[in-house]
């Protein structure tokens, strides 16, 4: 006869959920203060934390986010593609594609494990936040064709991505006026991480974290 106690899984899950939780409150509270400072602001990338409790079966958990990573002239990086001397920069998603390989370089792999692990904290996963249009893609649409689009076709949007280890993803995003942003999640990533750049860009950041 075989007896399964279920009783650990349901804790686990349990301190999952706890987490997730304090997670969202985060994002929220991030998206709500980057408001206050207004429009037209550089991307951000952060990266999410715990530090857990010291009794392991606790589920009271300290959450930061810390922006430290990278700088703001990370996403201001000329266009190699482009005559030298115009103002044109690469895409902010561009940047942040190429990041794990520049941060998992000789010269930065002991600086990055040094942040990831500071204070004992236990990386959960990574978050951007940045500035788009939004609006219909159309057959034959192009990167970058929305921001030709004509004003009634598009919509200026806040958005806060992120996604944890585990594959859980939160998506915030605010209409330019809006009141508030709205939140959705998942945790079905597969689908969602192949067809989004950003969070293709996080999946690899997480998995650069989880080597360190």
């Amino acid at each position: 006869m075989t007896i399964n106690d279920h009783r650990t899984d349901h804790a686990a899950d349990a301190r999952l959920s706890a987490l997730r939780g304090a997670v969202t409150s985060l994002l929220i509270r991030l998206e709500t203060d980057v408001d206050q400072d207004g429009w037209d602001q550089p991307p951000a990338l952060f990266g999410i934390f715990h530090h857990p409790h010291p009794h392991p079966a606790s589920a009271d958990y300290a959450v930061e986010l810390d922006g430290s990573l990278v700088g703001p002239g990370t996403w201001h990086r000329p266009d190699p593609a482009v005559p030298a001397g115009s103002d044109a920069n690469l895409h902010p998603v561009d940047i942040l594609l190429s990041l794990p390989d520049e941060l998992d370089g000789p010269a930065m792999r002991s600086w990055l494990d040094g942040w990831l692990h500071r204070d004992g904290r236990q990386l959960l996963g990574f978050g951007f936040c940045f500035e788009a249009w939004q609006g219909r893609i159309r057959p034959g649409y192009r990167h970058g064709d929305l921001a030709q689009a004509p004003a009634w076709q598009r919509t200026e949007v806040r958005a806060v991505a992120a996604l944890d280890r585990h594959g859980h993803t939160w998506q915030l995003i605010r209409p330019r006026g809006a009141n508030r942003a709205s939140l959705t999640t998942s945790d079905n990533p597969g689908q969602r991480i192949a067809a989004s750049r950003i969070l293709a860009g996080l999946h690899r950041l997480n998995h650069l974290g989880r080597r360190r």
